[in-house]
């Protein structure tokens, strides 16, 4: 039977095992303890009070390039540039000395690169005598978004430079239509200081008679979350003086997509409207002074034609009568063009269709009293300019003519169709009777009829085209012309 140990063996076994776990649960606390450490991005490590080195993460050795072996121990002089041991030695100080908590930016050299880190400083304290034994610090690089925070401050002073150089106004509001933003040249076109607008109502500013309309826009703008651009608006200055803008704004949106206001830029275009409406004045005046030029002329060939006519009467040879009718009537389609450029709106063009269907009217007004004739016009409504009008009108006036005096001799019924078509720019005209016709053989080049020998030169001298007769039940002709050849001078 064994003996039981005395008391001072079983103290003595008591002290050995206190021993073995004091020894063990240290050593397992501090591995628990680094394996915590080594999880974290920043790097984290102590410091005694000499600035050596007494624990690291495995962040510290990546960032560092340095193993642990090879840190503990040892201080910032023996690891870092002086400078940058300075530095953390420095800022070491300030934390034992004060005994608080330290935050502050500090460099630090990672692969062979300057790295910024904000660093989180502390004393670690003796519970006992509570004394400072350890700092600890917490760094992380802050190296990426540094330099996005730099290159975002560059990138808003660029911004900011190019928003208060330009001369147009660049401006926010929130939904409210409330100045949110607005640069300095508010002051160099409306008199308006930056200040006074911030806050202020943007609507106030808007001369009355626009402002029901912009206020409607706007708020069409905000029901349907868009921009607007090319706005004419009539700002008033602080003058009491009126300056025209040209308004384009976009939409602002926050991070859940909830329309917050809009940014925008207006152009002064004030001396532009001046000049518009300049040239609108004197525009409406030169119409005015063409409406009178083409009444007067007008009148003036009708004069002529009366006297024409009134002399007519006075003559007894038929030949000579029927050539003031024939000079009469000539001069009748020419009036009859400056007529109908009075009344329209384009002083450069008259209906070809619309003039031609006047021209056969007058025509037929005589020979209507003793046979019925059928005068019809179909086709395109071509706007034809004043340079072809009137050779146009000459032609029809010369074909019409020549119907009614010759085509039907023995008859009180007959028809003249007119047709007007273009194609491609090119205007073609086509003019039958269901008269007699033409002699055979007959040829308009060699014509020696002073109303054809007309036709055939107004087309070549004026008109520039072509002309051929066209086999059919009495006379059949055709003629194309280009009207591009003459601009539009009005």
């Amino acid at each position: 039977m064994s003996q039981m140990p005395s008391y001072e063996e079983l103290e003595k076994r008591i002290s050995e095992l206190e021993e073995i776990l004091c020894a063990e649960i240290p050593s397992k606390t501090q591995a628990y303890h680094q394996k915590i450490l080594d999880c974290s991005s920043s790097a984290i490590y102590t410091k005694d009070l000499h600035g050596r080195y007494q624990v690291i993460n495995k962040q510290f050795e990546d960032l560092s390039g340095f193993k642990k072996k090879d840190v503990i121990s040892k201080t910032d002089f023996e690891l870092f540039p002086e400078s940058v041991a300075q530095n953390f030695t420095k800022n070491d100080r300030r934390v034992i000395e004060r005994g608080t908590r330290l935050d502050i930016e500090e460099l630090a050299p990672v692969e062979g690169r300057m790295h910024t880190f904000i660093t989180t400083k502390f004393p670690l304290i003796n519970e006992d005598d509570g004394k400072i034994y350890e700092i600890c610090g917490v760094s992380t690089d802050i190296t990426k978004r540094k330099q996005g925070e730099d290159a975002l401050r560059e990138s808003e002073k660029k911004y900011q430079h190019l928003v208060e150089s330009t001369v147009d106004l660049v401006w926010s509001v929130d939904i409210k239509g409330i100045h949110t933003f607005t640069n300095k040249s508010i002051e160099q076109h409306l008199g308006y200081k930056v200040e006074d607008c911030i806050g202020s109502d943007s609507f106030q500013l808007i001369h009355p008679d626009d402002k029901d309309n912009i206020q409607k826009i706007f708020q069409e703008s905000v029901d349907q979350k868009k921009g607007w651009s090319d706005l004419e608006i009539r700002w008033i200055c602080k003058d009491g003086s009126i300056r025209y803008f040209e308004s384009s704004a976009h939409p602002i949106f926050d991070v859940d997509d909830n329309l917050t206001g809009f940014n925008g830029i207006d152009r002064d275009i004030t001396d532009r409207k001046q000049s518009e409406d300049q040239i609108e004045s004197a525009l409406k005046e030169k119409e005015i002074l063409l409406r009178e030029l083409y009444h007067r002329t007008k009148n003036n060939m009708q004069v002529i034609c009366s006297m024409l006519s009134i002399k007519s009467m006075q003559i007894t040879d038929n030949e000579i009568s029927t050539v003031f009718e024939e000079i009469e009537n000539r001069i009748r389609v020419m009036a009859l063009v400056h007529q109908k450029l009075c009344q329209a709106k384009d002083l450069s063009r008259i209906d070809l269709k619309e003039y031609i269907q006047d021209i056969g009217n007058y025509l037929l007004t005589g020979s209507q009293t003793y046979r019925k004739i059928l005068f019809q016009v179909d086709g395109d409504s071509i706007p034809i300019l004043f340079d072809y009008a009137v050779p146009c009108g000459l032609i029809l006036n010369e074909l019409i003519s020549n119907s009614l005096r010759h085509a039907f001799p023995d008859r009180k019924e007959g028809e003249i169709l007119i047709s007007v078509h273009i194609f491609d720019n090119e205007i073609e005209v086509t003019f039958k009777d269901n008269g007699i016709g033409l002699p055979k053989g007959f040829n308009l080049e060699n014509c020696k009829s002073p109303g054809l020998g007309i036709v055939r030169d107004l087309i070549k001298s004026q008109l520039y085209g072509k002309a051929e007769l066209k086999e059919a039940q009495g006379m059949a002709f055709q003629m194309r012309f280009n009207q591009s050849l003459h601009k539009v001078r009005i």
